[in-house]
């Protein structure tokens, strides 16, 4: 009996204001959609006028987005003096792909716990902490302020999007320059508060006090690439919009600011997994102003639709490309 007390009490109560907000957070995009497809007819009009064609490329410009990612995280590793250390790149995808993947269990958090996991010894570990402290922080700065800009562009004024990314893309690179000393800062004033198992983490990211700072170069270098991933994404929502749609090209710079705006939330919402509902409801609020509200809602599932295929396909070519140079290594 006192072992069963003991239990509960640790436990504790499950209608914490915390989990209450969750479960909100949880159920308020999902009813906004409902909302949005209170119009089934017409719904059903969208599906049957779909173009297969768009879909497809779609299809091919978000496996290509992901694998950009994955390529920018290796060679962020190699410049942070992963070029030393003996893992093969198609390892490296491997572990980005499965890493990748993980996000769908509880939360966008695990694909950065896994990449611990999956990637093999040959990486240390200050290395591999630092290039993913960096890949976030210049991913969120970079899609954020392309989001914002494009959005401004195409919603209000062309020429105010345009002030908005001149001034936020150079501040983007500046604050991907300073991320690790940040970082540092950050580790060095809390890691004293969290658990042990997570305070080696700030040993990691000072192993032998070496601290990684990117040049300007290499910030801009890296950003760039990251800015192009996020073009390529929102053009793969814009074809699927058109699918389904009557868009032309005026409305590119708004569909593609309102994806990146909706990707940054998604992300920002850890504990869902792969922000599901949270994209979908975003996704579709951007989209409303452009298309009918029930053709946004179609459009945003229809994506996901299309991001759960290309993961897929992304994994497998991984891990295809990982084997072929395990057998290679096995003749040899």
């Amino acid at each position: 009996m006192a072992d069963s007390d003991k239990n509960e009490r640790q436990k504790g109560p499950l209608l914490t204001p915390l989990n209450l907000f969750r479960l909100a957070l949880l159920i308020a995009p999902w009813a906004f959609i409902a909302y949005l497809y209170r119009d089934l007819d017409e719904v059903k009009d969208a599906f049957d006028d779909a173009t297969p064609a768009l879909l497809v490329v779609s299809l091919a410009l978000v496996v290509t987005a992901v694998m950009g990612v994955g390529l920018i995280w290796i060679a962020l590793v190699r410049h942070l003096g992963g070029s030393k250390d003996r893992v093969s790149n198609r390892d490296l995808f491997r572990s980005y792909a499965r890493s990748w993947i993980a996000r769908y269990i509880p939360g966008v958090a695990w694909t950065y716990g896994a990449r611990f996991v999956h990637t093999e010894a040959g990486i240390s570990r200050r290395v591999l902490a630092t290039s993913m402290v960096d890949e976030f922080a210049i991913m969120a700065a970079t899609t954020t302020s392309i989001g914002f800009g494009l959005w401004l562009w195409g919603a209000v004024n062309v020429w105010l999007g345009i002030g908005a990314l001149v001034v936020t893309l150079p501040s983007a690179v500046y604050f991907a320059m300073h991320v690790n000393r940040l970082a540092h800062w950050a580790l060095d004033h809390v890691s004293r508060l969290l658990p042990k198992r997570f305070r080696s983490l700030a040993e990691e990211l000072d192993e032998d006090g070496q601290r990684a700072e990117l040049s300007f170069a290499d910030s801009a270098r890296f950003s760039a690439a990251f800015a192009a991933v996020a073009v390529v994404s929102g053009l793969a929502f814009f074809f699927v919009l058109a699918s389904l749609g009557d868009v032309n090209g005026s409305d590119l710079p708004e569909v593609l600011g309102g994806y990146n705006l909706a990707t940054m939330l998604s992300i920002a919402i850890i504990f869902v997994p792969a922000g599901l509902g949270v994209r979908e409801a975003t996704l579709a609020a951007f989209a409303t102003p452009i298309v009918s509200e029930p053709v946004a809602a179609t459009a945003a599932l229809a994506f996901r639709v299309v991001t759960l295929v290309a993961d897929g396909v992304f994994l497998v070519v991984a891990e295809v490309i990982a084997a072929r140079r395990g057998g290679q290594e096995a003749r040899e």
